[in-house]
C-alpha cells in the first residue's frame, strides 16, 4: 500500500525563491504555531490519490506510460501569497501560481485516466498552489501587503508521480515515476 499524489516539481531557484517568502511569513507569524513545510519538498499537487494498493500502483504507472499524448511543456509564474480558507484565517498558507491552459489540460488527462481506472477523484475547487506552512494554533494573522512575492517564471516539462511516507519528524517524498510531457 502506498500514499500516492501526481506533482510537478519545482526547480532549485523556485523552491529557493519560494523559501524566502517562507521566512518573511515565519517573521509574521511567530507567535502562531505553524508546520513549515521543508523547502526541499515544495512541489504543485495536481492529484491526491491517498492510500493506493500496489497492483492499482502498477496499473497507474502502466496507463501513463501508455498515454502518448501529453500538454506541451508550459511556463508558470509564481504569484501571490494566499491561504485556505482566507487570509484571515489561515490553515494552509501557499503561494499561488498563474493557471496555464496546459496545466488545466494535464489535471483534465489525468483525472480522466483515474476516472476511468476507478480511482477515487477529490472534487473540490483546486487551485495551483505550493504550500509553504499549515496553521495548528493561529496568534496573528498575515499582512500580505508587507510580503513581496518575486513573479519568478519556471518551465513545466515533466510531472511525478510520488509516494508520501509520513513520519513523526514529516513526510518523506519518493518518486515512483517521470512523465515527460
Amino acid at each position: 500500500m502506498s500514499r500516492l499524489f501526481f506533482a510537478l516539481p519545482l526547480p532549485w531557484e523556485i523552491k529557493s525563491a519560494v523559501g524566502q517568502v517562507q521566512e518573511q511569513v515565519k517573521q509574521q507569524m511567530k507567535y502562531s504555531r505553524i508546520n513549515w513545510v521543508d523547502p526541499d519538498l515544495f512541489h504543485i499537487t495536481l492529484h491526491f490519490l491517498g492510500d493506493v494498493e500496489d497492483e492499482r500502483r502498477e496499473e497507474l504507472v502502466r496507463l501513463c506510460q501508455e498515454k502518448k499524448i501529453w500538454p506541451k511543456p508550459f511556463e508558470l509564474v509564481l504569484t501571490s501569497l494566499n491561504a485556505f480558507p482566507n487570509l484571515k484565517n489561515p490553515q494552509t498558507i501557499f503561494i499561488e501560481t498563474n493557471i496555464h491552459p496546459s496545466l488545466l489540460h494535464l489535471r483534465k488527462q489525468l483525472a480522466d485516466i483515474l476516472f476511468s481506472s476507478r480511482f477515487d477523484l477529490d472534487l473540490k475547487q483546486w487551485h495551483s498552489h505550493i504550500t509553504i506552512g499549515r496553521t495548528k494554533v493561529l496568534a496573528e494573522t498575515i499582512c500580505p501587503e508587507k510580503i513581496q512575492v518575486e513573479p519568478l517564471k519556471f518551465y513545466v516539462n515533466f510531472f511525478v508521480l510520488m509516494e508520501s511516507n509520513l513520519r513523526s519528524t514529516g513526510p518523506i517524498y519518493s518518486p515512483v515515476e517521470e512523465f515527460k510531457l
